[in-house]
């Protein structure tokens, strides 16, 4: 298992107070790091997050 820790990770947008995909952020190297640890053919990705505090982890992705 290999676990990233980000503060930010893009990978969705509110568009008209709905959220929807978007690509992950770039600028920080982050997809490129995801990418070269990336298992082929893997089929999981896990993201944590606050589960007991759904406002707060909404917020952070406003």
């Amino acid at each position: 298992m290999k676990v990233m820790l980000t503060s930010s990770l893009g990978g969705s947008s509110k568009v008209n107070g709905t959220r929807v995909p978007s690509v992950l952020i770039q600028h920080n190297g982050l997809l490129d790091n995801l990418k070269s640890i990336w298992i082929q053919d893997a089929k999981v990705l896990i993201i944590c997050a606050d589960p007991t505090d759904y406002v707060k982890n909404d917020s952070v992705c406003a």
